[in-house]
């Protein structure tokens, strides 16, 4: 998916902006709203509280994750459930920077359980050396592999490098340590660069120089099937950290500053896998709150009305797209291309002579069918029957009887035309056409009401005969009728000629 694409759809499905357009639409820095919007896009279903609570047992093939404070996993996971879950197949994300342990002893339940630590104090690096010259947002430095299996935790950080599009910028993060214990391994898959120290001034200890830690099972089953990921930044997705700025040239596209939203992608597909099936269910807690919506697609407004317009609009409308595409069709030999990869030359020259030779039989066996008939002897005509055809009436009701037989009512119509129209000044000017023709502004519909204006004045004052049918005798009437009443209402009417 382009990031223009992408960028539309942040716009008209959660209305996100990157941070030097939030203030705009009102989008807070720090919301979750463009990492749910991935969820969405890569198929994962939020879950509602009240289905957690009630229904958690249909649901092994979860996602759990968790944004700022952890204290929550208490509340929604009692006893042992959150070392099951993982042990089952689940996954989980734990996205955080409050401290869940004091260094040096006891700690909460989640970080006991998985022998993660996670400290409360932030941490900062060199001025100008962190995401938008800010020493607040440490880029992270990805460790070396200690497997080449695939697919591997390690995948995520794949390519990463320390700032630049690529680089995984970070918002305030902090210490984590992950010492594991027998139950679960513990991988350390990122850390911080060199000159990354605590907000006090103090230099980072190096066994918490973790920036994100991979926890799965260590029961003997490989691959292992539950997955977790702990990353020591609640920011790290945020929206103001996804990277999206627009293109300084106005083009209205977009590109990425930093490496955040792909990770977020990778992150994700990582923790959707595993599971003897791709995990669809997710149930996303953001500091202590469940989120029920990722994303809310916008209604699309209907379509207007087509309007009717007469089939001479139409037809032209159609010629002048035809005569662009024609020449350029005939100059690149389209139309002989087309047949003889359609039938080939053998099977057309075939069809040519099938269809000449019936030709030639309708042909020859019409004429001869001719030559069989008989001429029929000359029918006596009666005195009544000579007085039937001769004329009654004067001329001009001769003429229009005569126009309804052949099925053509110009004359009658370029009549009717002219006696609504003259009063009008419809009358054509020193060079024989139409006068110019005046609407209001505010009319919806002046380029159809123009069009058939010039229509039936084509009727009534053209040198150029037009064919009136029965049909458009109806219709010329009608439409007669609705513009002489607009006229009346000064919706339109004839200029003069300067």
């Amino acid at each position: 998916m382009s990031k223009r694409l992408v960028a539309a759809c942040i716009l008209l499905l959660i209305g996100s902006m990157p941070s030097t357009l939030r203030a705009q639409v009102g989008i807070p820095y720090g919301g979750s709203e463009l990492f749910r919007f991935k969820l969405h896009q890569m198929g994962l279903k939020p879950l509602t509280e009240h289905q957690w609570k009630w229904e958690r047992q249909l649901h092994k093939d979860l996602l759990i994750i968790v944004i700022g404070d952890t204290a929550c996993l208490s509340e929604y996971f009692p006893d042992d459930d959150i070392r099951d879950l993982i042990a089952r197949g689940g996954a989980l994300l734990i996205l955080s920077d409050s401290g869940n342990h004091r260094f040096g002893g006891g700690g909460a339940r989640w970080g006991d359980i998985f022998g993660v630590q996670l400290s409360n104090v932030s941490l900062i690096t060199r001025n100008q050396t962190g995401y938008e010259g800010k020493n607040t947002k440490p880029f992270v430095k990805p460790l070396a592999p200690v497997q080449n299996q695939s697919p591997s935790p390690f995948d995520l950080f794949k390519n990463v490098t320390v700032g630049g599009p690529t680089g995984i910028a970070t918002d305030g993060p902090t210490e984590l340590r992950a010492p594991g214990n027998r139950q679960f391994l513990a991988k350390r898959l990122a850390e911080y660069p060199d000159e990354t120290r605590w907000k006090l001034g103090a230099p980072i200890t190096p066994e918490g120089n973790t920036f994100a830690v991979s926890i799965q099972p260590n029961d003997g089953v490989n691959p292992p099937r539950g997955r977790m990921i702990v990353m020591a930044d609640s920011q790290v997705f945020a929206n103001g950290m996804m990277g999206f700025k627009p293109m300084p040239d106005g083009s209205g596209d977009y590109f990425n500053d930093n490496g955040n939203w792909e990770f977020a992608g990778r992150t994700i597909d990582w923790l959707q896998g595993g599971y003897p099936e791709k995990r669809t269910q997710c149930l996303f807690i953001e500091n202590g709150r469940v989120k029920e919506i990722f994303a809310d697609e916008r209604p699309q407004p209907p379509k207007p009305p087509m309007p009717k317009l007469p089939p001479d609009v139409i037809a032209n409308w159609l010629l002048n797209s035809a005569n662009n595409i024609i020449p350029w069709a005939e100059e690149n030999d389209l139309f002989n291309k087309y047949l003889q990869n359609w039938f080939g030359l053998p099977r057309l020259v075939r069809m040519f002579l099938i269809t000449m030779t019936i030709v030639f039989l309708f042909v020859a066996l019409r004429w001869l069918t001719r030559g069989m008939r008989k001429p029929e002897p000359t029918s006596t005509i009666t005195k009544n029957v000579q007085e039937g055809l001769l004329p009654r009436g004067g001329v001009l009701r001769q003429r229009t009887a005569a126009q309804i037989e052949v099925g053509n009512l110009y004359e009658a119509a370029r009549r009717r035309v002219r006696s609504r129209f003259d009063v009008l000044g419809a009358r054509p000017n020193r060079d024989g056409k139409m006068p110019p023709l005046l609407t209001a502004n505010d009319i919806p519909d002046g380029p159809l009401l123009h069009q058939t204006i010039r229509w039936i004045w084509t009727i009534g004052y053209s040198e150029t005969p037009v064919g009136v049918t029965p049909g458009d005798w109806d219709r010329l009437n009608s439409l007669l009728e609705r513009v002489s009443a607009r006229a009346a209402r000064g919706d339109w009417s004839f200029g003069q000629d300067v």
